[in-house]
């Protein structure tokens, strides 16, 4: 049996961690670099716009807390998997 699968596993799992931390940060801020151009529009229709598209903002914001218990779920079931390991 080899004793470094244990270790070998967590390392895996942060780095798949980190991998989905840094796909989904970037999101919100592509999502704005996108609306810039229209502040170029008028005030009304603007507003509009911005209602309309203020879910779409919000979105990334609250899959955040899923993700979270989706990590935490994992690492728990990697624990519970070490401690069957050892």
């Amino acid at each position: 049996m080899n004793q470094l699968a244990p270790m070998n596993t967590i390392s895996t799992f942060l780095r798949v961690v980190v991998a989905l931390l840094l796909l989904l940060l970037p999101l919100p801020l592509l999502l704005l670099l996108l609306l810039l151009p229209l502040l170029l529009l008028p005030l009304p229709l603007l507003l509009l716009l911005l209602l309309l598209l203020l879910p779409l903002l919000l979105l990334p914001l609250l899959l955040l807390p899923l993700l979270l218990l989706l990590l935490l779920l994992l690492l728990l079931l990697l624990l519970l998997l070490l401690l069957l390991l050892l």
